[in-house]
């Protein structure tokens, strides 16, 4: 799925790939994951979660 999400602490967004994985719209998540070229938008700062990193 992918997601804009907004970091609390800097109010920056992100484009984010959650694999495998629904986000609920408003959820609050916690994760440990990765940025990386993002080839569909060729942006090279998307979020990469994976399914154990939420």
């Amino acid at each position: 799925m992918k997601a804009v999400v907004t970091w609390c602490d800097t109010g920056r967004q992100q484009d984010a790939w959650f694999c495998n994985w629904h986000v609920p719209a408003g959820a609050y998540l916690l994760v440990n994951a990765s940025s990386g070229y993002g080839p569909h938008s060729h942006n090279l700062n998307v979020l990469y979660v994976q399914p154990g990193q939420v």
